[in-house]
């Protein structure tokens, strides 16, 4: 029966070469507050999440909304959270 979990090794090797695949600036040398603050959270409807992806959004699990770091792209722009 074959294995189809991966050793930490494969793991380790996956993620160093994503890294390597993202071509967007990485936050660096921030604190954990100021990497906070600087996301913009998008209200992306379900069907629209292609788009989201496509334009450099993340989804945040815990929030259940999406996200982008720092300048929204002007597509998205339409998506961008009201404040309360």
């Amino acid at each position: 029966m074959a294995s189809f979990r991966k050793t930490s090794e494969e793991r380790r090797e996956d993620w160093k070469a994503a890294q390597e695949r993202n071509d967007q600036p990485r936050i660096t040398g921030m604190s954990y507050k100021d990497k906070m603050t600087s996301l913009v959270y998008l209200n992306i409807p379900y069907d629209n999440r292609d788009i989201a992806k496509r334009h450099g959004a993340r989804w945040d699990a815990i929030a259940k909304k999406w996200y982008v770091r720092g300048m929204v792209p002007a597509t998205l722009t339409k998506y961008r959270a009201k404040l309360r």
